[in-house]
């Protein structure tokens, strides 16, 4: 465990954090990926028992909000103590038939981040395959897949998201497509993909639920020209507006990745609100184009989760991940898409 995640579970056992909370605040957004039924691909997702406790957990200590609202009340100036808003990035199946039924019984509000291009084609995203491949195939495949992609046969899922930022702008190439593809014919399809048009109107009819762009192809916005980061948030964003209600228009950075062009992009495409992955709370005074995210999966605790909402704990967790803003590749990059375990 990190120095910070050492002193962060002293704070929390002595109770030092709770009484910080009171004096400084406490509040923030949090980020989920799929909710599966059970652990798989931990450092991304969670399971269903997890999720359930964290909802729970957060509906319990937190009042929560529409993302909507708690963009609103940062722009009118208003507290955002004690406030917190869930999202889902990539719109998977799991949101609708694992999150919706646990969010609609306590009441709380969420945005899913859909990526177009995904939901228009039933195309799965690479990192679960790659990680479905581990699990599922020999060790022998698996290792050539990730040796050919990381360079280093026993990468964890950081390397391999670094490389692939690094090497693909966040897209696999067609030579590694291939090569997934072959893997893929002896062992069934990875059992996590993003809704459907038919399957995001169904999550829509439930009021709580609202809508924003995580681009058309899920690229690593960093690297592409200012002209293609609009276009890829133009077109989603418009995607969505033509086929659901209460698209808002936010956007969740994929990979939690974004530079200063990436903000001139936005601003072309009319977007409102910009979201990373630092992995820290959001206090009342966050930039709206910058606004950092807890991004949470099964290796994190409720604990842990609270101990991330803290305002106290911003600077311990910015100091953790060697970084504050802007969030490049190469620079905390892997922190986005799978939180490091953290068991404070």
């Amino acid at each position: 465990m990190s120095l910070a995640g050492r002193v962060a579970g002293v704070l929390n056992r002595s109770g030092i954090l709770e009484a910080l909370d009171r004096m400084l605040g406490a509040g923030g957004i949090v980020a989920y990926h799929a909710v599966t039924p059970e652990p798989l691909l931990t450092a991304i997702h969670l399971s269903l028992p997890a999720f359930r406790a964290q909802a729970e957990f957060l509906a319990a200590h937190y009042r929560v909000i529409p993302l909507e609202e708690f963009v609103r009340r940062r722009a009118a100036g208003q507290s955002l103590r004690g406030c917190v808003a869930l999202t889902f990035d990539d719109a998977y199946t799991g949101v609708r038939d694992l999150a919706l039924p646990v969010l609609e019984r306590l009441g709380l509000p969420a945005t899913v981040f859909v990526a177009s291009a995904y939901s228009a084609s039933g195309k799965r995203y690479w990192w679960d395959r790659l990680g479905w491949i581990g699990l599922k195939a020999e060790a022998s495949v698996a290792r050539r897949l990730i040796a050919q992609l990381a360079g280093d046969p026993a990468a964890d899922q950081h390397h391999i998201l670094h490389a692939v930022v690094g090497q693909s702008r966040g897209r696999l190439t067609a030579d590694f497509e291939a090569q997934l593809a072959a893997a893929e014919q002896v062992i069934d399809p990875v059992p996590l993909a993003a809704l459907d048009e038919p399957g995001l109107a169904e999550l829509a009819r439930s009021p709580l639920i609202e809508f924003g762009c995580h681009t058309v192809s899920h690229p690593a916005l960093p690297y592409l020209p200012v002209e293609e980061q609009a276009r890829e948030l133009r077109e989603c964003t418009e995607w969505l507006e033509a086929r659901l209600p209460r698209v808002r228009r936010f956007v969740a950075y994929p990979y939690g990745l974004y530079d200063r062009t990436t903000v001139e992009a936005m601003r072309a495409a009319g977007l409102a609100a910009g979201f990373s992955l630092a992995g820290r709370a959001a206090t009342s005074h966050f930039h709206p184009f910058t606004c950092p995210r807890v991004g949470v999966a099964e290796a994190n605790t409720t604990t842990s989760l609270r101990t991330h909402l803290s305002w106290a704990a911003i600077p311990l967790i910015a100091l953790r991940n060697r970084e504050w803003h802007p969030r490049l590749p190469g620079r905390g990059a892997g922190r986005g898409l799978s939180p490091e375990p953290d068991r404070t």
